[in-house]
């Protein structure tokens, strides 16, 4: 937040705006952080404290590359500084190093110096790309083993986009733009060969910020994180017209000193009077879980719960109310202050198992986040719910609402174990409270043509198939398959029972480890822990991905280790990375 400011500052320096252009473009950046119209978009104050640091420091980063992009592409240097630059904004958010290139395209868009302005962005990129290697080749590589975020953002106001506080910056930038291109094409020997390159570099970051808006569903980004760049290319356009007009019109009577402290006291005033709930979130997100008043009552629930990984998840049910703990989502903290593994976390869309956690929400949360619109969910269900959350190895319930309270109590297989302020905490009494176990009916090699997430959705949906798990195999399939079962719909699953009555299993989860000791040598053993390609099996052939989205293994001794641990795509992002740093060493002076 506080690097913003700085950043639109050198933005508008490397774009050679006159001062004192720059000076008022840092002070615009005031109204857009205290912009209360929203606070999930990125980029405002109250974004920040819902938690998108991250998008902020980025943001603020991307700001200074994009100037230096233009400054280098035009002057022809600065390869390794943006090539850093591009890994600083990279590294820190994804979608705000996506921005930052397609803007970069409009430098290609010049009849003289095409190409080498191309082999210059190319360097800079490849340069970039190589030091971000060690972590953007897995994330390419495994986006498959992710859940898209489809979500489309319905604006219902313009007042959303162009808020009250924004409002008189956005005007200005609007018609400031228009006076600024009038008198660019009057004066284009002074004015315009120097200003409306860089009004249309503007221009087209707005354009890339609405393209942007539009086509993010279809790449599986959030849309609303482009709306705040074209909100800040306003703001820039602003200082841009701003710096020209004080230089064409007050530098001849050395006023523009006068402006920029007139400016920026007006822009003071103007946001300070606007800063809507920023000082109360402030409050209420720095003075920490301990000073709010719930605290005892969420102090308590952790203490009942306390455990570590090795005990069977928690779950609980979505509410709003949890709000009063310090955050709607505070038992997201459960592995901090419980010591606990539950089913939600914070990046909801790293892992392939999200969305069967959410249909779980749906079965046991009177109200439900939904948070994926590509995959349907269901109405509450403690019943239905049992079988799900013995999949999931779930043993502890955390229930507010007094719809679920009811429905819990109408259910069987579940015991009250405490009542702790308006919280219930109960207990699934049928669940085995394994991470790790044999399975009881033959899993199933799916041959279909649906698309295996899709697929693993629907098997996940319909209760009377969750004790017969489909293996879906990839590629390099072994000569000697351990799969005699097949299927390619899900009305042609069959259902063969294998004999485990003399199987004994014992586990250990550790840190990115599982240690297992069995009896049943060859019989499958389902691992209640989402697959990833970069997890490792010893004592075993492989690991199969086996519905919804954990994994499988046939062990060939009774001592079995899987380990997560890098693995050859990791391994070569390893080596693009070193020679990025190479090329660094070679060229400090």
């Amino acid at each position: 937040t506080a690097l913003l400011p700085a950043a639109a500052y050198s933005m508008l320096r490397l774009l050679r705006c006159p001062f004192p252009g720059p000076g008022i473009g840092a002070a615009l950046m005031l109204p857009f952080l205290f912009n209360g119209a929203n606070s999930m978009w990125g980029g405002n104050i109250l974004s920040n404290l819902a938690g998108e640091f991250s998008y902020s420091f980025s943001l603020a980063l991307s700001l200074i590359l994009m100037g230096s992009l233009y400054r280098g592409a035009e002057e022809n240097k600065g390869v390794i500084l943006n090539g850093i630059l591009v890994f600083l904004v990279g590294f820190s958010h994804g979608y705000t190093l996506l921005f930052a290139e397609a803007m970069s395209l409009f430098l290609l868009f010049t009849p003289y110096g095409m190409i080498r302005r191309a082999l210059y962005l190319f360097k800079v990129y490849a340069l970039g790309f190589c030091l971000l290697a060690f972590w953007l080749v897995p994330l390419l590589v495994f986006t498959k083993f992710t859940t898209s975020y489809h979500l489309v953002w319905v604006i219902n106001s313009y007042k959303e986009v162009i808020p009250e506080i924004l409002l008189p910056v956005i005007g200005t930038g609007a018609a400031g733009s228009v006076l600024l291109l009038v008198i660019g094409i009057l004066q284009y020997k002074n004015v315009g060969r120097f200003a409306l390159p860089v009004l249309a570099y503007l221009w087209f970051g707005l354009a890339a910020a609405v393209v942007f808006f539009v086509a993010a569903p279809r790449l599986g980004v959030v849309d609303i994180r482009y709306v705040p760049y074209g909100q800040l290319m306003a703001c820039l356009m602003a200082a841009l017209f701003l710096g020209w007009a004080a230089k064409l019109f007050l530098n001849r009577w050395g006023l523009n000193w006068i402006f920029l402290i007139i400016a920026v006291a007006a822009i003071f005033q103007w946001t300070g009077t606007r800063v809507g709930p920023v000082a109360g979130w402030f409050k209420w997100n720095y003075e920490g879980f301990e000073a709010k008043t719930a605290w005892p009552v969420f102090e308590r629930i952790n203490d009942a719960l306390t455990g570590d990984f090795q005990d069977p998840r928690v779950v609980y049910e979505h509410s709003e109310d949890h709000n009063t703990f310090g955050s709607s989502r505070a038992f997201e903290s459960l592995p901090l202050f419980a010591g606990r593994a539950t089913l939600e976390g914070l990046y909801m869309q790293a892992s392939i198992t999200a969305p069967f956690v959410f249909y779980i929400q749906s079965l046991v949360s009177h109200k439900t986040s939904q948070p994926f619109p590509q995959y349907n969910y269901t109405a509450m269900d403690y019943n239905r719910a049992r079988s799900y959350l013995e999949l999931f190895n779930v043993r502890d319930l955390i229930v507010k609402s007094k719809q679920a309270k009811n429905a819990i109590r109408q259910a069987s297989g579940y015991t009250l174990k405490d009542s702790i302020g308006q919280y219930e905490l109960w207990q699934l009494t049928s669940n085995s409270d394994r991470y790790v176990e044999p399975l009881l009916f033959e899993p199933v090699l799916y041959t279909g043509t649906v698309p295996w997430k899709q697929m693993a959705h629907q098997w996940f949906v319909r209760d009377e198939l969750l004790e017969t798990h489909l293996v879906f195999e990839r590629g390099d399939q072994p000569d000697r398959t351990p799969f005699s079962l097949t299927a390619d719909n899900l009305d042609s699953i069959p259902k063969k029972p294998i004999a485990t009555s003399d199987c004994l299993v014992q586990e250990e989860i550790k840190n990115d480890e599982i240690l297992l000791e069995t009896s049943c040598i060859g019989r499958p053993h389902l691992i209640k822990v989402s697959y990833h390609p970069d997890w490792h099996v010893e004592g075993a052939e492989k690991i199969y991905l086996a519905s919804p989205s954990f994994m499988l293994i046939y062990p060939e001794k009774s001592n079995v280790r899987l380990y997560y641990g890098p693995g050859p795509w990791d391994r070569l992002g390893q080596l693009m990375t070193l020679f990025g740093l190479f090329v660094l060493l070679l060229n400090i002076p």
